[in-house]
């Protein structure tokens, strides 16, 4: 599959109330001239202080999905409406006609996600979620596997 990944440091905004707002796309999104749309798969980790997430878009199916291992109900919807935001700005700047008609989904809405239970894997658990999804396989791991991964 097409892939682009997009690093992110907004974790210590999204965790406090003292900074008022999410800074705008140009704080986290490194890379330029990186046409995000080209690709059917874009995968953007989430630093969350003391724990890691990853939001994973799929554009042919038009799908977004927040996956956290230590909270799988969580949709996390500060972070959802900033990468939204963030795709708004990047169709504008490629003039791309972005389908508002996105779904936005968690672990929860996913059959037999896998969790973690102890406070440690979550990298690995972000990098087998990202690839999994990449390969259209079914999330058929779980924390027994970390030691193998």
């Amino acid at each position: 599959a097409d892939t682009s990944e997009f690093s992110t440091l907004l974790g210590k905004y999204w965790n406090t109330q003292k900074h008022g707002r999410v800074p705008s796309s140009r704080f986290w999104k490194r890379k330029k001239n990186i046409n995000m749309f080209k690709y059917t798969t874009v995968v953007v980790p989430i630093h969350l202080l003391v724990h890691w997430a990853v939001v994973i878009l799929d554009m042919p199916r038009k799908e977004l999905f927040y996956l956290d291992s230590l909270r799988p109900c969580d949709k996390n919807d500060l972070v959802l409406s900033e990468i939204w935001r963030f795709m708004e700005h990047e169709a504008k700047r490629w003039h791309f006609q972005l389908d508002k008609q996105f779904i936005c989904k968690s672990g929860c809405d996913l059959k037999d996600f896998p969790v973690q239970s102890n406070g440690s894997d979550y990298g690995v658990f972000i990098c087998l979620y990202s690839l999994y999804h990449m390969m259209r396989m079914p999330y058929d791991f779980n924390q027994s596997n970390m030691r193998q991964a």
